[in-house]
């Protein structure tokens, strides 16, 4: 019942909303924190009462939910009156339990100093983390910083799992990947990646460039139809890309 309630608050929904609540209400008026922080997303996205959020988030907080201490976080450092003090405070303790999304926040806060001592090796290391964890944007940020250092095996490492399972990399990301694996840059030439990663930026949104670069990669490298069918397993592309050919 929660999770159609978030999924209904994500869409904006409010017909299956309003079908929801009293049971959420009910659940929150027994004690559940779940129900409160369900209460307070709806009281940010739906109603936009900030105050009203605080109430139910922090509830849902002290129980230790670490998204609701991410997004009592972020309540805290909207509006006119921001406490980035207590917004990296509860960034960290979600932090702390795994959270790649507050690991990522507090990254930034760190970068910026907000609410925390700035710190570069604190921002590296949080950032790090939420990259392990699977935000994107994490990885695309610390792909950057290998590469403007000319740390490429670092940039090849960070980006290679997101190549796989993202669907929200800059098609961008996907090329520089691209261009390592077929250039030796920071590992082994990889053929299979390197096509891989050419055809992920094509599904990524650039169709031009990640088609120019895979017949690029398809003449240099004189790869096979069963070399293409690795690389779209590989990067978890559709079989669209069977269809090109030397």
């Amino acid at each position: 019942m929660l999770q159609d309630f978030f999924d209904a608050i994500a869409d904006k929904d409010t017909e299956a909303t309003a079908v929801l609540l009293p049971k959420v209400r009910e659940g929150a008026a027994s004690g559940d924190p779940y129900c409160h922080e369900a209460l307070g997303a709806f009281a940010v996205e739906i109603e936009g009462d900030y105050p009203k959020a605080c109430g139910h988030l922090k509830i849902a907080a002290d129980a230790g939910i670490p998204s609701a201490q991410r997004g009592l976080g972020y309540v805290l450092m909207e509006g006119d009156r921001k406490d980035y003090a207590s917004a990296a405070a509860l960034f960290t303790k979600a932090a702390h339990q795994g959270d790649p999304f507050a690991q990522f926040n507090l990254a930034g806060m760190y970068f910026r100093g907000d609410g925390v001592p700035q710190s570069d090796e604190e921002y590296l290391r949080y950032l790090d983390l939420a990259a392990r964890g699977g935000v994107s944007e994490a990885a695309v940020q610390l792909a950057d910083i290998g590469l403007a250092h000319d740390d490429f095996a670092g940039a090849r490492r960070v980006l290679e799992k997101h190549i796989q399972l993202s669907d929200d990399l800059p098609p961008a990301s996907a090329l520089n990947f691209a261009a390592m694996c077929y250039q030796g840059l920071g590992g082994p030439v990889d053929a299979i990646k390197a096509m891989g990663g050419a055809l992920k930026a094509v599904e990524l949104g650039d169709r031009e460039t990640g088609l120019g670069y895979a017949r690029t990669l398809l003449d240099e490298l004189k790869l096979t139809k069963d070399d293409i069918r690795q690389a779209i397993e590989w990067a978890h592309v559709g079989d669209w890309a069977l269809s090109l050919t030397r």
